[in-house]
């Protein structure tokens, strides 16, 4: 009787053991055949309940899940009928850290493959020096500066102006943004603080309030304007806004000075929403010709540059792209011509090295 459940114990450890091994075989040989790439974002997408929207993060993630790729990641794709995931595709892995600095510890670790936007330029020209790739995505992403032209001060276009002449924009692009962003050629000569000051002439203390987010690029936007205006006898006051709170105040047009920006991928896609007059981002309070449109309603950047920049409802500042930084455990690929505004589809493009 004990050699018989002696025997049994036997067999059942054997057992055991070797369907651990083979497990663990199997295992490896997967990860070795298709391993993950590790993609590190600044916040996470919304869980996604029946009935609910995706979020913009949700949003970016979709396509990849939609062309085959199974994603790894905290948001829910059950409401949504796609196809079984591609067994040649690598997972992406995706991971969200908030703070910046941690971010690029762990790019610099060895710990993530991708960082998506995720470090202020500085940082990413570091990287770039230390051998790390960076490839940007195709795209006409314009930073501007948004007036309220109702307010009592900023309806008067002298003032605008002035404000226009004061922003060394050419010394911000070079030591400021590391060369990262592109100054629009139309305004290369249009730092001249002289001017400004003679536009400004001899009225009273002039005090405006500039509203921005806690992200960093915009409240290190309105901390320049606010050092550049202050040169010319402009005091300004940075208010940052939760983004709620920043776009409810937009949308009330309680505000006088903002900073944000225009996602596009070329000049020519339509910018409408924000321009004309009755549009949901018009800030402003802009009313142009309604004949730069085109026969459909829609106003590119390329047919409104010329008159924003005589009206200036705003100040365009620079163009920029989305960037993706590179581990060397990933190839450099160039992403497909045209990239979705909300989608990370151009990750599709990367391989494992």
């Amino acid at each position: 009787m004990r050699t018989h459940v002696a025997t049994r114990i036997i067999f059942v450890i054997t057992f055991a053991a070797i369907t651990l091994a083979l497990v663990t075989t199997f295992l490896l040989n997967q990860s070795t055949a298709n391993p993950g790439i590790r993609i590190l974002i600044d916040r996470p997408p919304n869980t996604l309940e029946a009935g609910q929207n995706p979020d913009v993060m949700a949003r970016k993630i979709l396509p990849l899940m939609e062309a085959g790729y199974r994603v790894a990641t905290p948001f829910d794709p059950e409401d949504f009928k796609l196809l079984p995931p591609l067994a040649d595709r690598p997972v992406l892995h995706f991971r969200t850290v908030r703070d910046e600095l941690a971010r690029g510890i762990l790019f610099e670790k060895g710990e993530v493959d991708v960082l998506f936007n995720s470090l202020s330029l500085s940082k990413t020209r570091w990287f770039q020096k230390q051998g790390a790739s960076l490839v940007e995505a195709p795209g006409h992403h314009l930073s501007f500066i948004g007036f309220n032209l109702r307010d009592p001060a900023l309806s008067d276009p002298n003032l605008r102006r002035a404000i226009l002449h004061a922003l060394p924009l050419d010394q911000w692009v070079h030591n400021k943004f590391f060369d990262m962003v592109t100054p629009l050629p139309v305004l290369a000569d249009s730092f001249r603080p002289e001017a400004a000051r003679s536009l400004i002439g001899s009225r009273g203390p002039i005090k405006l309030r500039f509203l921005t987010t806690p992200v960093r690029e915009g409240n290190e936007l309105a901390l320049l304007v606010r050092e550049a205006l202050g040169k010319v006898g402009i005091e300004v006051e940075v208010v940052p806004l939760e983004s709620s709170l920043f776009f409810q105040r937009l949308k009330r047009g309680d505000f006088q000075i903002f900073g944000s920006r225009l996602l596009r991928e070329t000049e020519n896609d339509s910018i409408s929403d924000y321009l004309l007059p009755g549009k949901n981002k018009n800030y402003f309070s802009w009313s142009p010709d309604r004949t730069l449109a085109d026969k459909n309603g829609n106003l590119s950047w390329a047919a409104a540059e010329k008159r924003v920049l005589e009206e200036l409802p705003l100040i365009p500042l620079f163009t920029w792209k989305h960037g993706l930084l590179l581990s060397n455990r990933i190839r450099k690929s160039t992403p497909p011509p045209r990239i979705e505004e909300d989608s990370f589809r151009f990750l599709s493009t990367l391989q494992l090295d």
